[in-house]
């Protein structure tokens, strides 16, 4: 049986996995497509919200990466003194590197993450050349159903969301460094807030892109896409969306 400190530490592996998986999640897999396949999508509209924030993925992935090193540096000063100096400078709350620990909102927020980045992984995949994270229609481009595109339309988008919420409720949640180090309350932890926040201005913006990407492939695939669309006719959530 495990005692407390040992299942503490095993908190480092599943931070890094998370941290891995994210960053997997928010870098597009394939190079941005050519101004002229955009613009057959958007015609004379302007660009989605979305596509105006991808600027901001680097900035969000470099704030997952700078709480990850510090959360992992934090636990692990428990265990290596050498490392004291260090942690009491990214964790200046008293006390605050023996509250850093495993809980069942952690759990719940990284299952969300991971599975969330999970799905967006198979996405990539099953799309292939065609994921691409400005909106876009390919030369040859083909109306992809199977994999996850057979149980919704948007499955990327439904991943996206899970990772949303679920990297916020790990990151911020009880017994993580933001939390229990008094990163919340210093003017460098509410600019991290606001960098995660980004994300949040970004889901609330993915219904809107998914609506206007089934627009787009409707006027596209016309019959094809509608015969999908009976078989498939929910966007991002069964039986809601």
């Amino acid at each position: 049986m495990l005692n407390i400190a040992t299942e503490d530490v095993l908190k480092v592996p599943l931070l890094l996995v998370a941290a891995f998986a994210g960053h997997t999640a928010l870098t597009s897999p394939t190079a941005t497509p050519h101004t002229y396949e955009q613009e057959r999508l958007y015609g004379d509209n302007e660009q989605d919200a979305v596509t105006k924030m991808l600027w901001t993925l680097p900035v969000v992935k470099a704030v997952l990466w700078l709480a990850t090193f510090c959360e992992t540096i934090a636990v692990l000063s428990q265990y290596f003194p050498e490392l004291t100096n260090i942690s009491s400078v990214i964790c200046p709350a008293e006390g605050g590197p023996l509250r850093i620990a495993l809980s069942n909102i952690f759990f719940i927020g990284w299952g969300l993450a991971v599975s969330g980045a999970a799905l967006r992984g198979w996405c990539f995949r099953e799309l292939g050349r065609h994921f691409t994270f400005h909106l876009s229609l390919r030369d040859n481009h083909k109306l992809v159903t199977s994999g996850p595109y057979a149980l919704v339309r948007h499955p990327a988008y439904s991943g996206h969301v899970a990772y949303t919420v679920g990297s916020m409720v790990y990151l911020l949640g009880s017994g993580s460094w933001m939390r229990e180090c008094g990163v919340l309350h210093i003017g460098s932890g509410k600019s991290l807030v606001s960098a995660t926040g980004l994300l949040l201005l970004a889901v609330s913006s993915i219904f809107k892109r998914a609506v206007l990407e089934d627009r787009a492939l409707r006027e596209e695939f016309k019959g094809k896409w509608e015969e999908y669309a009976k078989r498939t006719p929910y966007r991002m959530i069964p039986y809601l969306f």
